[in-house]
């Protein structure tokens, strides 16, 4: 229906030690319909700076490109988010990882 549903990770860095630290992770259960993505991402494309100012991506501009591109197919929607950020970082270093996962799941 054109629109997202967020639901936040648990903020641990990959590299914690079960010894200092005892994370907690949850479980989320959510009905899906026919036409949803499924996006897991780190903050890495939200975190790159470029553009005409040399700022940072942001989370709102992310997920507005996620809106726009999640109706096509899976490699047409890759080719659009690697397309977009380069557009965006154009002769910047590439500050941090970035991983997006879509799922798009068989609904009936």
């Amino acid at each position: 229906e054109n629109n997202l549903k967020e639901i936040k990770g648990q903020r641990y860095t990959v590299g914690f030690s079960y010894e200092t630290e005892k994370p907690q992770f949850f479980s989320h259960t959510e009905s899906l319909e026919p036409d949803d993505m499924i996006y897991m991402f780190t903050d890495g494309y939200a975190d790159q700076f470029g553009g005409p100012e040399g700022k940072k991506y942001k989370f709102r501009r992310f997920r507005h490109l996620l809106l726009n591109v999640h109706k096509y197919p899976l490699d047409v929607q890759r080719k659009l988010l690697i397309g977009s950020i380069n557009e965006w970082k154009g002769d910047m270093e590439q500050v941090d990882d970035i991983l997006i996962i879509g799922i798009k799941p068989e609904v009936e």
